[in-house]
């Protein structure tokens, strides 16, 4: 769908005490609910309390978050009213000209010399964690070095799309940290809060978002982030579609009256979260696990050695051509540039039995993560290209992870996790600028590494 701005109200029009107490009811229970969010999000609310030093929110969302009648504008509001010493500053993600807008001035400090929060809303209509792996990530988030995010927030699940096999969702969780850990890695001191959003009554995907909410706090549970689970807010009035929009996606807001306002419900249950209680847990949460290493399953993992100067050691193709890219790479002398050659399937691939790389041990039965550090140009503008993880079983039991169309010009990590079934006599990688279709020279990607590890973590470094 393509980018419409919405519609900013400028000031604090919509700051009324009404929508606050609202908002912020319950609050004064809040100790009632102290949880990994909150621990996350100590160090920020720490600063805020102090009053003295500015503090940033990034904030990644979709089009449940983008609106001025929605849950973060509304959270931002709260935390206005929360901290008046501050001026707090909205600043939305504008995805044609790939800036945040200037700033919205939600409220003027009182302080002689106020600090400021600024909330950087990157939502986008249509948008989910893959839109911001490609170069979409420098301009949104690397921007911020200057003034670094305190805390990072997740709004992401509707957009992530079929999660009703085992095999799609099994995608879920690499879907959402390829992102997350990322971010982690250039943003270390910044606190992690991902959140369940509301339930949908798309025909066909009544369950899909539980069981999102499902994996995003088990993974939260496993990555030390802070989990909010939004759906499960919506849930518990007992009647979730009268807080939805007729869509059957979109939570109601005040413009949907006389209908219960589901984007306040959504704001209220973050904004318990982002209350300051004093001494709170410390938070869990780990440093990136793209920066720890795994002991590698196969050899040549650079691409660094090529004794057929047709393709590297360990590697073979189909419909493929193999280079060395001594312009485009991150590690060594140069990566492994992939061109397609023909239409079809064209792919590099490796193949070995586990015995003969001594590793039969490791995998039979056991789960295996690929991932790879891969650059795909925005001339390459196909939907399938990506990474394949097979055993014995072929196809039949294969996990494929696809970069999104929309993921290009900067080099990121995609991965996914397989079990090896038993008894695991074949591993099988394939890496493709092209699964299918009509063949063009422009279909090419660049690999700088790939790493092959033990076990569902993505230890990359």
């Amino acid at each position: 769908m393509s980018y419409v701005r919405p519609n900013i109200v400028s000031g604090a029009t919509r700051l009324t005490k009404e929508l606050v107490d609202d908002i912020t009811k319950g609050i004064s229970d809040g100790h009632e609910i102290l949880s990994t969010a909150s621990a996350n999000a100590t160090r920020m609310l720490s600063k805020l309390n102090r009053g003295t030093d500015n503090v940033d929110i990034l904030y990644i969302g979709d089009s449940t978050g983008n609106e001025p009648a929605e849950h973060i504008y509304l959270e931002t509001q709260a935390l206005a009213a929360q901290f008046p010493k501050y001026t707090v500053n909205y600043r939305l993600w504008n995805d044609t000209s790939r800036t945040y807008d200037a700033a919205t001035v939600i409220q003027t400090g009182t302080a002689p010399t106020p600090p400021t929060i600024t909330m950087w809303n990157c939502s986008v209509s249509g948008f989910s964690t893959l839109n911001f792996i490609g170069e979409r990530f420098t301009q949104a988030f690397e921007s911020l070095t200057a003034t670094p995010p305190d805390l990072i927030m997740v709004s992401h699940s509707h957009n992530m799309y079929d999660v009703s096999s085992a095999n799609l969702r099994a995608a879920f969780r690499p879907n959402m940290l390829i992102l997350t850990e990322e971010l982690t890695q250039i943003y270390p001191d910044a606190g992690v809060i991902i959140m369940s959003q509301n339930p949908s009554f798309t025909a066909g995907r009544e369950t899909w978002q539980s069981i999102k909410a499902t994996e995003l706090q088990a993974l939260a549970a496993r990555r030390g982030y802070g989990f909010i689970d939004v759906h499960q807010a919506f849930t518990d009035t007992g009647n979730p579609v009268a807080y939805t929009k007729s869509d059957g996606i979109h939570p109601t807001t005040a413009s949907d009256a006389p209908a219960p306002n589901g984007s306040v419900l959504w704001a209220d249950t973050v904004m318990r979260a982002l209350q300051y209680h004093g001494a709170a847990p410390a938070p869990t949460q780990r440093p990136s696990y793209f920066l720890e290493p795994g002991r590698s399953l196969i050899a040549n993992t650079e691409f660094a050695t090529w004794t057929d100067p047709a393709f590297p050691d360990g590697w073979t193709l189909t419909n493929c051509l193999a280079e060395k890219d001594t312009v485009n790479f991150e590690t060594g002398t140069h990566a492994l540039k992939l061109t397609a050659v023909a239409t079809g399937a064209s792919m590099a691939q490796f193949s070995a039995s586990p015995a003969s790389l001594g590793i039969k041990g490791l995998v039979s039965g056991k789960l295996v993560t690929v991932g790879i550090r891969v650059f795909v140009p925005a001339t390459n503008t196909i939907a399938s290209v990506g990474l394949a993880v097979r055993d014995q079983g072929g196809s039949t039991t294969q996990r494929r992870q696809d970069i999104s169309s929309t993921s290009r010009g900067r080099f990121h990590w995609l991965y996914l996790t397989k079990r090896i079934d038993s008894p695991g006599t074949l591993l099988v990688i394939q890496i493709s600028p092209q699964w299918s279709g009509s063949f063009d020279a422009s279909h090419t990607m660049t690999v700088d590494r790939i790493r092959v590890v033990e076990g569902d973590v993505p230890r990359f470094a």
